[in-house]
């Protein structure tokens, strides 16, 4: 019991450092733009909205998307259907992202377009950087490991 509520703790703190961080990559990218309001509150207001409607469509759209897409997979294959089925979703959470954006910021849909897009870019070369970290971290570990056994 205390491990679930351990799990879904971290689960929940992670959930809250992600949109902390979101937030300040959307506030510095508005400031970059110059948008005129630049408040951080603003920000992390969209950052939320996005969220709960990512979380809405990862778990709605699959459901109606896979029903059509599945006479894409019968005459073109598997592969097909899933960059087909992948394309579309990142084209609704594109749209969703910059929708949220353009009602928070009220700026246009170009710069409203371009604050979420340098948001999305930094966001994936800090995770990729994250990510590269990770494996050089276990690739360490599994050779101080085998370099402990061989001693003893």
């Amino acid at each position: 019991m205390f491990t679930i509520l351990l799990a879904i703790l971290i689960y929940a703190l992670i959930v809250v450092v992600a949109i902390l961080v979101y937030s300040a990559f959307l506030w510095l990218s508005t400031k970059l733009l110059g948008f005129y309001d630049q408040s951080f509150g603003t920000a992390m207001r969209v950052t939320v909205q996005y969220v709960i409607y990512s979380a809405i469509l990862s778990i709605v759209l699959p459901i109606p998307l896979g029903i059509i897409l599945i006479f894409v997979m019968a005459t073109l294959g598997p592969l097909a259907y899933a960059v087909i089925f992948r394309s579309i979703q990142l084209l609704v959470q594109v749209g969703v992202g910059v929708y949220l954006v353009n009602k928070g910021y009220d700026e246009g849909i170009i710069k409203s377009f371009l604050a979420w897009l340098i948001t999305t870019i930094i966001i994936s070369v800090l995770l990729t950087i994250l990510y590269l970290i990770l494996v050089v971290f276990i690739n360490l570990q599994i050779n101080l490991q085998d370099w402990m056994d061989s001693i003893y």
